[in-house]
């Protein structure tokens, strides 16, 4: 998280690694579904408040955000993406 709503790439790539150890994904899955897998998992760690690092044992990499921003950021995911919008913002 960066300033206070955006989702840094490093905390996507962290998730996306997760994802791939804890998820489990069927080779037939479209985009779509992967990216409401990936919402959904992003959502767990927000509402935790918790985002462990993959690669340091015991590290929450959201250990610095405050609980309203990362409140907002699931505000966010949870309402307000639509996956069906392709306009670049």
């Amino acid at each position: 998280l960066y300033r206070s709503t955006e989702l840094t790439s490093y905390t996507v790539k962290t998730t996306v690694l997760w994802m791939c150890e804890t998820v489990e994904i069927d080779e037939k899955v479209s985009n779509d579904e992967l990216a409401y897998k990936w919402i959904d998992l992003m959502c767990n760690h927000l509402e935790m408040g918790y985002c462990p690092h993959y690669f340091v044992e015991n590290l929450n990499i959201w250990q610095h955000h405050e609980r309203e921003d990362l409140n907002k950021a699931l505000d966010i995911l949870r309402s307000k993406i639509d996956l069906n919008d392709r306009t670049i913002p």
